[in-house]
């Protein structure tokens, strides 16, 4: 499942803001807009760093069973 994930960083700590899934951010995009726009502004206001992930984890609905995602950096594709 693609999830799209916001991020905001302060001066001393990362944390993760807001998560939607693929079908959301389709079937919602007006509430995906808006809640972009309340990161983003509060980010703003707080001379935050702000970044949007697109995030691609298998099994995710398994979470509820094992609740560990690692992450693996993405691999280039040769030509």
């Amino acid at each position: 499942m693609k999830v799209w994930m916001l991020w905001v960083q302060g001066d001393d700590a990362t944390w993760l803001e807001a998560a939607w899934d693929d079908d959301m951010t389709a079937d919602n995009g007006p509430g995906w807009d808006a809640e972009v726009q309340r990161v983003r502004k509060l980010a703003y206001d707080n001379k935050y760093e702000m970044r949007v992930q697109e995030v691609e984890i298998p099994g995710v609905f398994a979470l509820f069973q094992i609740p560990t995602a690692t992450a693996q950096p993405r691999r280039e594709q040769s030509s």
